[in-house]
């Protein structure tokens, strides 16, 4: 998951940019933090954010084909 955020990440800068992952234990818990140079996400992008067959480019957010596409 985390390899599939960073090289998406990665590929909405395509003139370069930094990508900083932060880790910390919150009450027994892992959060973890990922902020890129990248334009970010449009209002209709981010209401579907966590549905894992909204994703763009004709791919689903699990990285294969989206249904349809």
């Amino acid at each position: 998951m985390f390899g599939s955020l960073l090289l998406h990440a990665q590929e909405q800068m395509p003139d370069g940019g930094a990508i900083h992952v932060k880790a910390r234990e919150d009450r027994g818990r892992v959060l973890v933090t990922i902020r890129d140079a990248g334009k970010g996400l449009d209002e209709e992008d981010l209401a579907r954010l966590f549905d894992p067959f909204s994703g763009v480019a004709g791919e689903s957010a699990l990285g294969c084909p989206s249904p349809g596409a």
